[in-house]
């Protein structure tokens, strides 16, 4: 059988093959001179091959016909427009079995191995960083948290003093009654005591005053301590439903950091492969 008919069988395999060439990929044959026939994926070395031309001076082709040998060459982007593997296997006489006859080759574009180099490097960085910004959002929820406990401890005080001021309220309220039923024994002295009671009577006018300015001053400051209390009861409220949100959003923020720490791991395995591309 002639060479051009060995090479030949090689050439009517090729349609076979064409089902194997994804996006980035060709398949080639080539004579001792020139390529006689390819196969190519979308966006493949192919397209700077043509059926017909003359094989290169130094290229893998040519390189695997001289050292009869399996070659392996990296194509720098001034061959095909863009980075590619190739891979070229020497095809022998089969009545010669030290005469090169041609070659068939995969010729791959690194271009998906770049794309996927780079986004996994993104992946990483992102992950890295959203991580580091869960961890700083933990530590700021922890921090609320404990601030809100503190204004926890702060609300009780207030309440305890609030407390404190009633009973105080309380004895001012009693000493107020005492003082006014003081001033009415006052005036019913002075009415015994007739005209000599005279100085008695205005000393029980302005035990009276007294007694009803230190009522007032209660009641007022009975109404000051409501309006605090009714305060510090939202305050309380408000700060209970900012804990609760802030142990959510801790809780959430570990979940989070958890989720990151393993998408960092599989961006890093994805790096992995893409080397190995």
């Amino acid at each position: 059988m002639s060479a051009v008919s060995n090479l030949k069988t090689y050439t009517d395999v090729l349609p076979v093959l064409k089902h194997f060439c994804t996006e980035g990929l060709c398949i080639w044959i080539a004579d001792t001179e020139k390529f006689i026939g390819k196969v190519q994926g979308e966006n493949s070395p192919g397209d700077a091959i043509e059926v017909g031309a003359p094989i290169l001076a130094g290229g893998a082709a040519r390189k695997a016909i001289n050292e009869k040998q399996v070659v392996f060459v990296e194509l720098p982007e001034e061959i095909y427009g863009y980075e590619a593997n190739v891979i070229a296997v020497p095809l022998f006489n089969p009545d010669n079995s030290s005469e090169v006859i041609g070659v068939i080759g995969l010729s791959r574009s690194r271009a998906t191995q770049h794309k996927v180099n780079e986004y996994a490097q993104y992946l990483s960085e992102f992950t890295s960083n959203l991580a580091q910004v869960s961890e700083d959002v933990a530590k700021g929820a922890e921090e609320i948290s404990l601030q809100s406990k503190n204004i926890a401890e702060i609300n009780e005080d207030v309440k305890r003093t609030t407390m404190q001021i009633r009973n105080l309220l309380e004895n001012i309220k009693h000493i107020a009654g005492n003082i006014k039923l003081l001033g009415i024994n006052v005036l019913i002295e002075a009415a015994h005591t007739g005209e000599k009671g005279r100085g008695l009577g205005v000393v029980a006018e302005e035990i009276s005053k007294l007694s009803t300015n230190v009522s007032n001053l209660s009641l007022d400051i009975d109404k000051t301590m409501k309006t605090i209390e009714q305060a510090v009861q939202k305050m309380t409220n408000a700060n209970l439903k900012a804990t609760k949100a802030t142990e959510r959003q801790a809780a959430a923020s570990q979940e989070l950091s958890a989720n990151m720490a393993e998408v960092n791991t599989i961006s890093n395995k994805l790096l992995e492969i893409a080397r190995k591309l």
